[in-house]
């Protein structure tokens, strides 16, 4: 659901708003499709292992657990969460300048 344009970017509602889209993103996004300065992908999950393929260079900050990736090269898979057995809960991601954000997978 589009609930408001800016500026060339839009706007998506805050994950506790989407009850059937486990994904929203905080920030703008460019005619291109990539993401705006500042966006912020927030990700609902219910998994054991949380994975994110990540390239480029600069920091990924994971509010789930706080841990920050460094991430350095071409695109590869991370680990963003890990539990001993399925959990549901929320992933926000903050990443620095330089990191491109590819595929989310869970096991």
């Amino acid at each position: 659901m589009l609930l408001a344009v800016v500026g060339l970017g839009y706007l998506i509602p805050p994950l506790g708003d989407l009850l059937e889209r486990p994904f929203a993103r905080v920030g703008t996004r460019r005619p291109s499709g990539r993401a705006g300065g500042g966006a912020e992908p927030e990700l609902g999950f219910l998994a054991q292992d949380v994975y994110l393929v990540l390239g480029g260079t600069g920091t990924l900050d994971v509010s789930v657990n706080g841990q920050t990736i460094d991430v350095s090269g071409i695109p590869r898979l991370y680990t963003l969460y890990q539990a001993a057995s399925a959990k549901s809960g929320t992933l926000l991601l903050h990443a620095s300048p330089g990191v491109q954000a590819y595929d989310f997978t869970f096991g």
